[in-house]
């Protein structure tokens, strides 16, 4: 019973990984969309900063999560 709860916990950080990647990317996207006329290093520059801010939070709930849980 410890050992499968270990491993589940592991996939449930992968899974958290992989959605956290998908709406990163969306994010991404949407910015990117957003500004409209600017110039493409301006649009990549506000991507990756908001994908940046998403990255910090999304990882600090999951340790948040990980900690109560176990």
């Amino acid at each position: 019973m410890r050992a499968y709860r270990k491993s589940s916990k592991f996939e449930n950080f992968f899974l958290y990984m992989f959605v956290g990647a998908l709406i990163g990317i969306f994010i991404f996207f949407m910015i990117y969309s957003a500004m409209g006329d600017a110039p493409p290093i301006v649009k990549v520059g506000y991507g990756i900063l908001g994908f940046s801010i998403f990255l910090a939070f999304w990882i600090g709930t999951l340790e948040v999560f990980v900690k109560f849980r176990g």
